[in-house]
């Protein structure tokens, strides 16, 4: 094994980024899992549309915000983390925001309601975990490296 310090710093980064990759995939599971489990169930898309793709993205940003929260945790910065997760609400939740998946569905207004309700708890479920598993990577980092 290499005794350059630039090797360890490699190895350790590569090993959290490693367990950024394998955790969202474990969130995104439970994700599909409680999705699938209160907001579709078993509810047809309408004729008028499939339910759009930017909601494929969040593959991709759910990574990025995880890798972020470790970021800046390391940095010190984690007011960070508090002033992204309200700007994120605030546009997700907001008038002309993207359409929530359940307007897609063909289901009455009543089990519209609830599903939306369990949206918004599956929406925050899922930010605890990144914000979680990010902070994590992030401590160890700053523990290994200083």
């Amino acid at each position: 094994m290499c005794s350059c310090p630039c090797f360890y710093y490699f190895l350790i980064i590569s090993l959290g980024l490693l367990v950024l990759i394998l955790g969202n995939f474990i969130i995104r599971s439970c994700f599909i899992g409680l999705r699938n489990k209160y907001i579709i169930k078993g509810a047809r898309i309408k004729d008028t549309g499939e339910i759009p793709s930017y909601y494929r993205a969040s593959n991709l940003l759910g990574f990025l915000e995880s890798l972020a929260y470790a970021l800046v945790y390391c940095l010190g910065h984690v007011g960070f983390i508090g002033v992204w997760l309200g700007v994120k609400s605030i546009g997700r939740w907001t008038s002309g925001a993207p359409a929530s998946a359940v307007e897609y569905f063909d289901i009455s207004d009543e089990q519209k309601r609830e599903r939306m309700n369990a949206e918004v708890n599956i929406y925050l479920i899922g930010n605890l975990l990144s914000v979680f598993l990010g902070v994590t990577v992030g401590m160890i980092w700053k523990v290994l490296i200083n």
